[in-house]
């Protein structure tokens, strides 16, 4: 049974409005602090006499919290009234390396990054004959996901293998399971801003070999492509893509799933000119990123004024810390591309109904 809610109460678009999408970063199968984020947004843009037209996640759709398929079916039901643009983030990544390829170690590596609760939102949705299989499962992580619990997690998937693959089988052969998988995309281009779940560099665009000028359009089409092979069993090209940064625990420079702040302010005064260089060609003024949390939305500057954006204060169900997760929402049309403008033409709205104008974000620091 799904948690969505009911079509919106609000009245629809109307031509004379101002235009608005609305941005939500990392949900991690927090569908009420989701569902909230939405109807407050709603009712804010009612009552401020906008429109709500794009609604543009971030990535980071499933993992840690409890209810992921219900996440993945809202966000497939809010497509009925919304143009709904959807990133893959890097649990997106791990999730579907796992599904696929049935390998022991990229499905461990998807229960330790918190896959397990997905696992078992997922099973009961679309196979719950497998259930009983996840409670025996969870027997071996009672106290906890740990790197130690490996050995005994091996010995148990060899055991029950081949329900494994039935299991995972059938969830990649659900019709919500392709359809969400299907539509994800890399990044976003839309009014000078970029949205990416974790951020780009110079580094990257230049190991693909894109052209200068439309390395942009060239990115999005191989991502495409390489989305479509990997759901066909080859990742060949989705590796490029899913590289992890060392400051993730890697040994390679960033992909645009796991780039963090800390790759930003890592990088030297020659590599922020050429990336932004690489972003001006783009005609990209800023970009805005989830993937790292932040106690508030924070924003790093490059040298020539581009901008990059955090977002993701945290789905509160996610976390034990209490965060108060909400969306950003950003005007289709700026008035102006100067920061200021941009920043008093911003609303964040958290989950509680609250909101506020970004005139006064904090400065990431180094």
């Amino acid at each position: 049974m799904s948690l969505s809610i009911p079509n919106s109460v609000f009245p629809s678009a109307l031509s004379n409005k101002k235009d608005y999408s609305l941005v939500i970063p990392d949900v991690h199968g927090s569908v009420l602090s989701l569902n909230e984020t939405l109807f407050n947004t709603e009712k804010f843009v009612f009552e401020e006499g906008f429109n709500l037209n794009d609604i543009i996640f971030l990535g980071d759709f499933v993992d840690r919290g409890r209810y992921s398929m219900e996440v993945i079916e809202q966000v497939l039901d809010l497509r009925r009234n919304y143009n709904v643009i959807t990133l893959m983030g890097n649990h997106e990544a791990i999730m579907l390396r796992a599904l696929v390829t049935k390998d022991f170690n990229n499905i461990f590596a998807w229960i330790f990054n918190g896959g397990f609760k997905t696992l078992v939102s997922l099973a009961k949705h679309i196979c719950p004959l497998f259930e009983s299989l996840l409670l025996e499962m969870s027997k071996i992580f009672k106290t906890g996901f740990k790197r130690s619990h490996k050995d005994s997690f091996f010995d148990f998937f060899v055991q029950n293998y081949s329900d494994f693959v039935s299991m995972f089988d059938e969830i990649l052969a659900d019709p919500k399971i392709i359809s969400f998988l299907s539509h994800l995309q890399l990044s976003h281009y839309e009014d000078g801003n970029l949205f990416i779940h974790g951020g780009i560099d110079s580094n990257f665009i230049e190991s693909r070999s894109f052209t200068v000028e439309n390395w942009l359009e060239e990115m999005s089409l191989e991502f495409s492509n390489a989305l479509q092979m990997a759901l066909d069993g080859d990742f060949t090209l989705f590796n490029s893509y899913d590289t992890v940064s060392k400051s993730s625990g890697g040994t390679q420079k960033a992909s645009p799933f796991w780039f963090r702040n800390k790759d930003f302010t890592g990088l030297s005064q020659v590599e922020l000119l050429i990336t932004e260089d690489y972003f001006k060609v783009a005609g990209i003024d800023r970009l805005i990123v989830g993937h790292c949390v932040v106690d508030e939305i924070k924003r790093f500057k490059f040298p020539g004024g581009t901008s990059v954006w955090f977002t993701d204060v945290g789905m509160s169900e996610a976390y034990s810390t209490f965060f108060e997760q909400g969306g950003i929402l950003i005007p289709k049309k700026l008035s102006s591309t100067k920061s200021k403008v941009f920043e008093s033409e911003v609303y964040y709205i958290d989950s509680f109904g609250f909101y506020s104008s970004l005139t006064n974000v904090v400065a990431l620091e180094s």
